[in-house]
Formats: structure tokens, C-alpha cells, sequence
């Protein structure tokens, strides 16, 4: 297993566990983990780390305003044996790994936003990255390439959002789906292949707290949860069926075909489900 830790220092430290096996299924114990590479290319504080879901690549955000796109390269030969008398001894190489910047870095004289958020599709295909300045952009996940930038007419500049976004997960499922969301009080699904809104959900306005500041769809991609400054934990049912190719949405609707994650919830489940707030 391998762990990456990002750090106020600029750097991605890279960390390996002894196999499952050798630990009888629980957590490793920090006496068990072994640096077997840093990782440099960040000029600020490392914000953000995600690994793809193959776990063979790996993308980090920063507040100098840029993600990186990381994978492996090569092992160094010189291993480092871990063991106790317990368990056998586990060798660790070291290990290189290569970057490709996302986008083109800040100028020296410009704003730098914080890049607050990074995700990977569910197909690994895309990576997402959202920032303060409100901007939510796609790349592709094998070569780091720009793919688009999302927009909604909505906030008047044509950026995903009003305000920052620190809030990005995407559709466990459907792998042009995800989820941002932000401090104006919104949270967007959005179409990944064409860079549109699908839908926007609005907290309940009780009081100025409405930031949200965190978000994560559920397993099976049919509720999210929201929670905003004010305390509050709000419960989202999601109607997807649009989002679906239109001959399996068709088929959801008809019965004859179950797409675990994907069945059409009702219109009104649109409106927050259920909400927690603190006594």
C-alpha cells in the first residue's frame, strides 16, 4: 500500500505499508511506514493529494495555483527491509516518479488563487481541479492535457461559480458526473463531457452560514451530503436518469434494466431530503 502526504513545505512525501497480510487487515501502525520518494515541482504549500482509483497515479493542487499529474517511473535498486520478528521482512526500493503540470503557472506578477480541490473521474479518464478564483477545470487523466473549463451562464462571468470552491467529488458511477460546490451557498452537477451545469442545488438560506464546505455523493450516487459553515448537514436525493445515456435512462424507466446508483429519483427529491443541524 502506498500513502502520500502533502506538506506546508512544497513537497509530496511518498509513503509504503506492508502488504494486508502482514498486518492481520488492520491500519499500519506509523513504525511500519517507510519514505520511499518526495515528490518536488510545488512552489507553495501542498493543499491537496488524490489518487486515481487504479492507484498507479496520483495528482496533487497547491496554493501556487496549479496542480501536478505524478506517476511512477522507476524503482531504485538499494531497498529498505522492514520486519519484526512477528511477520517476514519486507524490502521497499526507492522510487522515482515524473509530473506534468496542469496549465500554465501564474505569472510572477498576477494573483495567485489557491488550488483548493483535485478528483479523479470514476474511469480515471479526467481529473478535476476547482480553485478560489471559481474556476472548476477537466483535464485528461492520462496526459494531463486541458480538456475544458466548466461554466454556468448563471453566475454572469461564465465561471462554474460565484465564489471559491473548495468542494469537489465525482459521481461514484456515472463517470461523467461530479459534484462541486462553494461558498455562494450552491452545489453543480456537471456533465464532464460537455462542461454543462446538469443541475444546481441550493442550501436552504436560514442565516448568512450558508458556505459550503464540504460534499460527497453517497456509494451508490443516488443522495449527497452537504454541509455549510452554519453547522447545518444537508441530505440530497439525486435525479440522474438526464445525465444517463438516453437508451439506458430509458430502460431504467421502463423496469427492464436496474443500474445500481443510477435509478431516477422523483423531481421533488431535489429539495434537501433531510437536514442536521447542531443543538
Amino acid at each position: 500500500a502506498r500513502f502520500a502526504i502533502g506538506t506546508t513545505d512544497c513537497v509530496v512525501h511518498m509513503y509504503r505499508a506492508p502488504p494486508p497480510q502482514q498486518r492481520g487487515g488492520r491500519a499500519p501502525p506509523p513504525s511500519s511506514l517507510h519514505l520511499v520518494a518526495t515528490l518536488r515541482g510545488h512552489k507553495h504549500d501542498v493543499t491537496s493529494v488524490a489518487w486515481s482509483h487504479q492507484g498507479d497515479a496520483l495528482v496533487s493542487g497547491s496554493k501556487d495555483g496549479t496542480a501536478r499529474l505524478w506517476r511512477l517511473k522507476s524503482l531504485v535498486e538499494a531497498g529498505h527491509v522492514l520486519g519484526t520478528a512477528a511477520s517476514p521482512a519486507v524490502t521497499f526500493p526507492g522510487e522515482r516518479w515524473g509530473s506534468t503540470g496542469l496549465g500554465v503557472p501564474p505569472g510572477d506578477d498576477t494573483a495567485v488563487p489557491v488550488l483548493g480541490a483535485v478528483v479523479w473521474s470514476s474511469d480515471d479518464a479526467r481529473v478535476v481541479t476547482s480553485s478560489s478564483d471559481s474556476r472548476v477545470r477537466v483535464w485528461s487523466g492520462r496526459t494531463g492535457a486541458p480538456l475544458l473549463e466548466l461554466r454556468d451562464a448563471a453566475t454572469g462571468d461564465g465561471s462554474a461559480h460565484a465564489r471559491e470552491v473548495y468542494v469537489l467529488d465525482a459521481h461514484p458511477l456515472l463517470a461523467h458526473v461530479c459534484l462541486s460546490a462553494s461558498y455562494d451557498g450552491t452545489a453543480v452537477l456537471w456533465d464532464l463531457r460537455t462542461g454543462t451545469p446538469i443541475r444546481t442545488l441550493k442550501q436552504p438560506v436560514v442565516d448568512d452560514d450558508n458556505e459550503i464546505v464540504d460534499g460527497r455523493w453517497s456509494g451508490d450516487g443516488e443522495s449527497l451530503v452537504l454541509t455549510d459553515t452554519g453547522g447545518r448537514l444537508s441530505v440530497w436525493g439525486a435525479s440522474l436518469s438526464a445525465a444517463m445515456p438516453s437508451d439506458v435512462a430509458d430502460q431504467v424507466e421502463a423496469g427492464s434494466l436496474t443500474v445500481a446508483g443510477a435509478t431516477p429519483l422523483a423531481a421533488s427529491s431535489l429539495a434537501p431530503l433531510q437536514q442536521f443541524t447542531r443543538a
